[in-house]
């Protein structure tokens, strides 16, 4: 720090003399770089808390410092930030002042700006932190100490310090004070004469402070209003340097470092929070100097601009769609198919104030690429129309029915007997009462099957809808017809005409590949489009660097897995083939998001030296939403499932111990209940017993088993096998260790869950692993029915996978470089998450929605299920309510004459109760008269003996 201090009095001497002499060019620009450059380190260093040898030793620097700011003019700039004069004599005030003065200096260095724009923000969130929630405990130092201060302006102000020191009881009426000053809330403003804010502000404190004075009132609100504002000039200033920087940086047209793509991503977050959260306090800063800024920086955030074209306030939406609009006209490509898809799915949800927003930003992108919003139209909507098939969406229904139905119809045989064996029915009501039991019944069948009716009504719109309907429009209308007017004594075979449209269909469903032709002649017909390739970024909207769609391939390939998704390939303007897989049944929004934060947790890993040494990265693919529950994912090349490795040497293991090389291998889940059934049945334990109650140990003991029946080696073997030397398995090894660490620390970080071997991918080519199917984050699996515990999959397997060392070489390393990037930059990630939580394109409520209709069905149908039960039993309660009437009379009677004897019972109770009294009295005169009898007695007893002594004298 001395030699940092002696550096920049040097310069500061030689740039003040050079009066004698003309510095120009290079030669100036130099100068004012060495100055800036040694400022801005003694900023950082001063500001750093954990360095130095200690407080003691850096005093003088830091005393000669602060005189140097004071001399200096930094009162001034105080003034402008309305910062608390003693602030400035502090490290943290120091530090900003020298930053402050690198933008005098050289005002066209682009780091000066973003370094003193950074330290602008950071005070502003410890300022508006210590002001939220004040007296709650966590926050960093700065925060405390914020709020440490204010704490003591608020005792200064009352004169508590005055009247004998803060104690306990004061302490507590202080921190009440804060409390009451603090704010909350999504667009909480910061100006303290904007609204009635400083009207509650005086009514919260005569309540706390009756007692207080109208002086101490006022220096309270006087508090308030200082840190109120010095929060907003503090905003103010970190929004001009971030702009600033963002024009000076984007000015040269070079490639840029790793540096400066890390800072505009963090520039241009910051930059949408402070529009976002304080807009009405900044629009005229926003509103004059936002819209001249480079649109590139803001095309990494695209998707956090188009979150927030749902915001509550119209300025906010209106700056924020000219900043698309922007963008659009400048390079449309980067933001046709956010507007488009999101303009769809809008639309189709009713609209609202993000749909007026997504409109003229349509418009605005059809004035100057009408043919190409066109096309971009169409091509989702048939992408859409190909995710779920009309077989697809008919056979999936009929199976979830098939499912649901059975244990139905397995209630409609009980109900059947029942009503048949009561004789107090006749035919007709037997019938009737059966007819309504089946109606409630199936309701919630003929609830699901009444949309499929929509597959046939709908006009075909290509060869292979029409031979679709053609083929099974009838057998299906026949099969409905018989499922809801059945044969009520035979209910069970109702069902049957739609299993055997099930199996027609299952048959037509095994096909591996389907012509694209016949499903979508538009698709297969488009050649040479303007048509961005989907997921392929490019930095400049150019004809030679763009790729775009040149054609579809003439066929779709079909994958045999539940939601049923399609491989299909798109040859693009550069002569390659990008694959994709059109996959349904699914909101891919979050996968879209979980891809961007992984592209920028990459960015950060490049700036950081350590990192990037390493070559630290996350692999992802690009994600595509076509749709509120449907889109296109990037074809993973050349990776293959966790899985499919373990099947395959589970293959290779029972051909070599049958011979033969047709064999079937078994399902993990019933190589488990093989070994389990048998263990429980020693403990007396059957299947329907629930996994609950099976013993602990009996668990463990299979799991070791199997664990014990897998090579642990299995993945390090398949990765020896692809190398060809120990150069390229040491080379692989490492990669592979890494990206586990780096995917383990993402996925740690968000929470990730739903790590079946499927859902990880192997590169055997470099090593590196890829995750897919991001649904089930941010510790979504500790809500399910058996919670994911475990922070990140890191089986044995896996272990023995990233070398000799296991988790203490290379892996480790990598997880503590990769963790201590995330948490380097995590106000960046949650503010670029946080967008999320307000995208009007995810509805968080829908499954809640759907199962609270799924709650409503099952209720009307137990309601209609009764309701029949009554009928059913109408004419016995009709017996059983005259048989009572006449009972009623007969009790009646019955109850009087209990009455009656009750009462005589009483009545004689009552007088035997007196006579034993009268009893009780005799007794005791009797007893009385005999002690008196007695003692007469023993006196003439008494008399006797003294009359012989008498009649002696």
């Amino acid at each position: 720090l001395e030699g940092l201090w002696a550096l920049w009095t040097s310069v500061e001497e030689f740039m003040s003399g050079a009066d004698d002499f003309v510095l120009v060019g290079a030669e100036a620009d130099g100068i004012r770089d060495i100055a800036v450059k040694t400022l801005r380190k003694l900023a950082s260093r001063i500001q750093d808390t954990n360095f130095g040898p200690g407080p003691a030793a850096l005093q003088p620097v830091l005393e000669r410092m602060a005189a140097y700011v004071k001399a200096d003019g930094v009162d001034t700039w105080a003034h402008t930030l309305c910062m608390p004069r003693d602030q400035c004599a502090e490290p943290e005030g120091v530090g900003g002042y020298l930053l402050h003065k690198c933008t005098v200096i050289h005002s066209e260095q682009a780091k000066a700006w973003a370094e003193y724009a950074s330290w602008c923000y950071r005070q502003g969130r410890n300022q508006t932190d210590s002001m939220t929630r004040m007296g709650g405990s966590g926050g960093g130092s700065g925060r405390r100490a914020k709020e440490e201060a204010t704490h003591k302006r608020i005792a200064s102000a009352l004169s508590l310090e005055d009247a004998g020191g803060v104690t306990a009881g004061t302490n507590e009426l202080v921190l009440r004070i804060a409390e009451a000053m603090s704010f909350t809330g999504e667009e909480a403003s910061l100006d303290p004469d904007n609204g009635n804010q400083e009207q509650a502000l005086r009514h919260s404190l005569g309540q706390l402070c009756p007692w207080a004075g109208s002086q101490q009132l006022e220096s309270l609100v006087g508090v308030w209003r200082s840190g109120r504002l010095h929060a907003l000039h503090l905003y103010r200033s970190a929004v001009q340097g971030y702009l600033e920087y963002l024009r000076i940086s984007q000015g040269g047209g070079s490639a840029q470092s790793a540096w400066a793509d890390s800072y505009d991503i963090t520039a241009t977050l910051r930059l949408l929070r402070l529009l976002v959260k304080y807009g009405k306090d900044m629009q005229d800063i926003f509103a004059e100097q936002l819209q001249l800024t480079p649109t590139r920086p803001w095309r990494s955030i695209v998707p956090q601009l188009f979150a927030r074209l749902g915001h509550s306030e119209p300025r906010v939406r209106e700056l924020v769609r000219a900043l698309i609009t922007r963008i659009g006209a400048e390079m449309p490509h980067a933001i046709i198919y956010p507007t488009v898809v999101g303009h769809m799915e809008v639309e189709s949800g009713g609209g609202g104030a993000q749909s007026k927003e997504l409109r003229g930003i349509l418009e605005s992108l059809r004035q100057t690429r009408a043919e190409l919003v066109t096309d971009v139209e169409r091509v989702i909507s048939e992408l859409a129309r190909c995710t779920i098939l009309k077989e697809d969406e008919l056979a999936s229904v009929l199976q979830e029915i098939t499912q649901s139905i059975s244990g139905g119809l397995r209630m409609m045989r009980e109900e059947v007997l029942r009503v048949r064996d009561n004789a107090t029915l006749s035919e007709p009501d037997r019938l009737r009462i059966l007819k309504e039991k089946y109606d409630a019944i199936t309701k919630p069948a003929n609830l699901a099957l009444e949309p499929v009716k929509k597959l046939f009504m709908s006009c075909a719109d290509c060869d292979h809808d029409r031979t679709f309907v053609t083929t099974y429009r009838q057998p299906f209308f026949d099969a409905l017809k018989a499922f809801r007017e059945p044969d009520v004594y035979h209910a069970d075979a109702a069902w049957e005409p739609m299993k055997v449209l099930m199996r027609s269909l299952n048959r037509q469903l095994r096909r591996t590949s389907l012509s694209l032709r016949s499903l979508s002649p538009f698709l297969s017909g488009l050649r040479s489009t303007d048509i961005p390739m989907p997921g392929v970024a490019v930095e400049e909207e150019s004809d030679q660097k763009r790729v775009t769609v040149h054609a579809f391939q003439g066929h779709m390939e079909l994958l045999l897995t539940k939601t049923k998704p399609k491989k299909i390939t798109v040859v693009g303007s550069d002569g390659q083939e990008y694959t994709y897989l059109l996959k349904g049944r699914e909101d891919l929004h979050l996968d879209e998001r979980m891809m961007q934060l992984l592209t920028i947790v990459n960015t950060f890993m490049r700036q950081d030296r350590a990192s990037h040494a390493r070559d630290l990265s996350a692999r992802h693919y690009a994600v595509i939403p076509v749709g509120p529950r449907s889109g296109l994912i990037q074809w993973a090349q050349g990776t293959i499932p966790l899985f499919g490795v373990y099947k395959a040497w589970q293959s290779r293991q029972q051909a070599a111990a049958e011979g033969s090389k047709d064999v079937q291998s078994m399902r993990p889940s019933d190589m488990f209940y093989e070994k389990i059934m048998p263990a429980l049945k020693e403990y007396g334990i059957t299947k329907a017993t629930s996994r609950k109650e099976w013993p602990h140990e009996v668990l463990r003991k299979v799991y070791t088993q199997l664990v014990q029946e897998t090579p642990r080696d299995l993945l390090a073997r398949e990765l020896w096998c692809s190398c060809v030397s120990s150069a390229e398995l040491w080379a692989k090894t490492n990669v592979h260790a890494r990206s586990v660490a780096v995917m383990s620390m993402v996925g740690y970080v968000t929470g990730l869950g739903d790590r079946h071997l499927d859902n990880i991918l192997m590169d055997f080519g470099s090593g590196e692993v890829v995750h897919i199917d991001w649904n089930v984050c941010f510790e979504k699996g500790l809500k399910l029915k058996v919670p994911e515990l475990v922070p990140y999959r890191m089986s044995q397997t896996l272990q023995a996978s990233i070398g000799f060392s296991g988790v203490e070489g290379p892996f480790r390393i990598a997880c503590e470089k990769a963790l201590r990037v995330l948490r380097r930059n995590k106000e960046a990630l949650l503010t670029l998450l946080e967008a999320f939580v307000y995208d009007p394109l995810v509805d968080w409520t829908a499954d809640k929605g759907n199962d609270q209709a799924s709650k409503n069905v099952e209720l009307h149908v137990s309601l209609s299920l009764f309701a029949s039960r009554v009928d059913e039993m109408k004419v016995v309660l009709s017996d059983n309510l005259q048989r009572g009437h006449k009972c009623i009379g007969t009790l009646q009677q019955a109850l009087v004459n209990w009455l009656h004897a009750h009462a005589a019972e009483s009545a004689c109770k009552q007088e035997a109760e007196e006579m034993g009294g009268m009893l009780r009295v005799v007794q005791d005169k009797l007893k009385h008269l005999e002690w008196e009898e007695k003692e007469k007695s023993e006196r003439m007893k008494a008399l006797n003996a003294l009359q012989p002594h008498v009649e002696q004298q």
